[in-house]
C-alpha cells in the first residue's frame, strides 16, 4: 500500500484586510465607541424593544423601581443599541 501524499492546503495567507473593506473615515466617525466605554445617550433616543415580552407595568412596582435607583443608582449599566 504506497500512499500518495496530500498536497498542502494553503492558508489564506493575506489577512483580513483582503476579505472585509477598510471603513472609511466617515464610518469611522460613526462607529460604536469601544467595549467598556460609558457614554450618556439622551432618554428620548431611546426606543423599546418591540420584542419585550413584558408589555404591562404597574405603577406601584415601577416607583418602587424608581425609588431604589434613586437610593442606590443603577448598579448595572443599561445596555442599548
Amino acid at each position: 500500500m504506497n500512499k500518495v501524499p496530500e498536497p498542502q492546503r494553503r492558508a489564506l495567507g493575506r489577512g483580513l484586510s483582503t476579505l472585509l473593506p477598510a471603513r472609511s473615515s466617515e464610518a469611522a466617525a460613526a462607529a460604536p465607541p469601544p467595549a467598556g466605554t460609558a457614554v450618556r445617550v439622551p432618554i428620548d433616543s431611546i426606543d423599546a424593544n418591540p420584542l419585550q415580552p413584558r408589555s404591562v407595568f404597574q405603577a406601584e412596582r415601577l416607583r418602587e423601581l424608581s425609588e431604589s435607583i434613586m437610593a442606590n443608582g443603577v448598579i448595572q449599566p443599561l445596555i442599548v443599541r
